[in-house]
């Protein structure tokens, strides 16, 4: 991110934060990212339909379900095998008891893989990042817009930003770069 700011742009409503990304897109900016403390509309999502990703969680939950299944079926009924006992001219293999094992097997697969599968897709191994400055009107109904700015673009962007709105419904912190 070398030669780039981070800018913050607080608005008060969906419209000026429309606005305010439209300047934003017009710039080459990196890292954008719109948080709201309430579901925001999908035309405020900074990633164009095409560029979004499907969810791999349903997926993942499948597979997960029929590899725990055949594990477990693969456990049960081997284990009946292993034994050499006498059953009086009853399956070796008895299909009830098998079928508890393989549908435990099979909830506790699909159970791990949705698990995974969130954690993995929405990164929540990696550790928080700080707050941003003007993250603190989130609670009061803001909507936060964060880009990384070209270090020769921010006067404009600036300008452009402030002349949206009055100092009341749109915020702007420009980061000082890290030394």
């Amino acid at each position: 991110m070398s030669g780039r700011r981070r800018l913050h742009v607080a608005c008060t409503n969906a419209a000026r934060v429309r606005r305010a990304l439209a300047v934003l897109r017009a710039v080459e900016v990196e890292e954008l990212e719109v948080r709201g403390s309430i579901p925001l509309p999908d035309d405020l999502d900074p990633d164009p339909p095409e560029r979004r990703r499907r969810s791999r969680v349903l997926p993942a939950a499948v597979g997960g379900a029929l590899a725990g299944g055949f594990g477990a079926w693969v456990i049960a009924s081997q284990t009946a095998l292993a034994y050499p006992i006498l059953t009086g001219g009853m399956p070796l293999v008895a299909p009830p008891p098998v079928a508890i094992v393989t549908y435990e097997g099979t909830a506790m697969g699909l159970m791990l893989a949705t698990v995974a599968a969130v954690v993995i897709e929405g990164r929540l191994w990696r550790r928080p990042q700080p707050p941003g400055p003007l993250d603190g009107l989130l609670p009061e109904g803001w909507i936060v817009a964060t880009a990384a700015v070209a270090e020769g673009e921010v006067e404009r962007v600036e300008r452009e930003l402030a002349a949206l709105g009055d100092r009341d419904a749109i915020r702007l912190v420009l980061e000082q770069p890290a030394d």
